[in-house]
């Protein structure tokens, strides 16, 4: 990381080209120079706000200079402030803000950093970037894009077999001349295509016949050929009983298939006809200004469920044992606690770096890793330009047919256990050990699908009051000389 930031500031920008009679290509549509500029200052007239960084947001308007945070390998929350940040009311500000998510933090470990950029500015330039770097053919080398809290910075991910210091060159060119962020702001990284993670056989406990139908078993549907994938879980939505899973799991990604048959866990058996397709919607156009992109919020899709078919609903399978060091999980349920409980899916959930989280899928098993990146546009593998909006990476480990699976973290132990839904997993960039699982955030299931309830209406942990959580316990003394809030 260090190396690519200092390749970026010594790196000499080109001289402005000549743009009166050249024009650039965004998802097949030409557009001219002077369009781009007018929807270039379109996109910075506007304020865009994502719900899964509202955290972030809300903290910024508190706290002048706030630059983002995360949860270091020590378990350390580690915070970025720019020079002019008053140190102590900015520490004691923020403390209050992280109580919202975190009813325990109590400020001990607490570690602010020198940064460049507040986490507002770094914000905006990421949906120029978004909008006018994704999904520009000149850049067809470029896969995604990011606010970076780890480094202050907003990552560029560039193919790794086309990671040469001409394409970097072009990008920063283009980024300063048009996009006006300063090089300073922009760090690049080596990554690959999404590998999605569908199986052609079918073996072992999750891959077995298994009602009712829970998170984490597998499922295919009619054609022979299909590989098969995971159920992610099961919910209430439209009114119908339904399970989820990728999109990219059915006959045609990002589309319905009406009358699409799946089967749980083979095809061809009467018996283990589960239910049809019902809501995969297509791409729109998500440009800021000029539609320039194709884009969804998930990599997930709707199956309702057949009348004679029991669902478990907010229930995910729960296996002998998990690993956590980018190793295959066990896939043989355990009979005496066969399953984890969905206590809470209804809230947003603030995602971070550092979060640790648990994934349950029909060929990995049950594995787990921490959060790696937050939020991440992502170019989508398909026959034209589809982007992936906000979505999240994590050190798990995974295997092909893991596609689907459950992603989410521990709220209490018991039986079953109290878990928090975060998202479906669809695939990873890179192989082996440092590599990233990719998953979509509830918040981007529910903003394709609709509103799905999927708590377990058995659940007996603490659900919110009315009016909501309480506000969290006041935080710690302020620094002398900074003043108190």
């Amino acid at each position: 990381m260090i190396v690519f930031l200092a390749f970026l500031l010594s790196c000499e920008i080109k001289q402005p080209i000549d743009t009166k009679n050249e024009s650039l290509t965004f998802n097949g549509i030409s557009v001219t120079y002077d369009d781009l500029k007018s929807s270039i200052q379109e996109v910075k007239s506007q304020e865009v706000r994502r719900m899964a960084e509202k955290h972030f947001h809300r903290i910024s308007d508190e706290v002048p200079g706030f630059g983002g945070y995360f949860i270091d390998k020590n378990g350390n929350y580690t915070m970025y402030l720019t020079e002019n940040s008053p140190r102590g009311i900015s520490k004691t500000l923020a403390a209050k803000e992280i109580r919202h998510t975190n009813r325990n933090f109590d400020g001990s470990n607490f570690i602010i950093k020198d940064g460049l950029f507040g986490f507002s500015e770094l914000s905006k330039w990421r949906e120029l970037v978004s909008a006018f770097v994704l999904g520009n053919d000149m850049f067809d080398f470029v896969l995604s894009s990011y606010v970076n809290e780890t480094i202050n910075r907003i990552s560029v991910g560039i193919k790794e077999s086309k990671f040469t210091e001409e394409r970097i060159n072009t990008v920063i060119e283009f980024i300063v001349q048009y996009l006006e962020i300063p090089v300073e702001a922009i760090e690049f990284e080596k990554t690959t295509p999404i590998s999605l993670e569908s199986f052609p056989n079918l073996s072992g406990s999750l891959g077995s016949y298994n009602r009712p139908l829970v998170g984490g078993i597998t499922l295919r549907y009619t054609n022979q050929a299909h590989p098969g994938c995971t159920i992610g879980f099961s919910g209430i939505l439209d009114g119908k009983e339904v399970v989820i899973t990728n999109s990219h799991c059915t006959q045609v990604t990002f589309g319905t298939s009406s009358h699409l048959t799946f089967f749980q866990p083979t095809h061809g058996i009467a018996a283990n006809i589960i239910g049809v397709e019902y809501k995969d919607p297509n791409t729109s156009w998500c440009g800021l200004s000029n539609p320039f992109h194709n884009c969804r919020y998930s990599d997930a899709a709707a199956i309702e469920i057949n009348s004679n078919v029991d669902i478990g609903l907010g229930l995910i399978a729960r296996t002998n044992s998990f690993s956590s060091d980018f190793t295959p999980g066990s896939v043989q349920i355990d009979t005496n606690n066969p399953v984890f409980s969905i206590a809470l899916s209804v809230r947003d959930h603030f995602l971070k770096v550092g979060d640790f989280v648990h994934k349950v899928g029909r060929a990995g098993g049950w594995t787990s890793g921490n959060i790696t990146k937050t939020c991440v546009d992502r170019n989508y593998p398909g026959p034209e330009w589809w982007k992936l909006i906000c979505q999240y990476g994590a050190d798990y480990y995974s295997e092909v047919g893991d596609s689907g699976s459950p992603v989410f973290s521990f709220l209490e132990s018991g039986n079953p256990a109290a878990i928090s839904l975060y998202g479906i997993h669809y695939g990873r960039t890179g192989a082996g050990a440092g590599s990233s699982g990719l998953f979509s955030p509830m918040s981007g299931v529910r903003q394709d699908l609709g509103n799905i309830n999927v708590d377990d209406p058995n659940s007996d942990f603490g659900q919110p009051p009315p009016g909501g959580w309480p506000d969290p316990d006041p935080p710690p003394p302020c620094n002398p000389p900074d003043p108190c809030p």
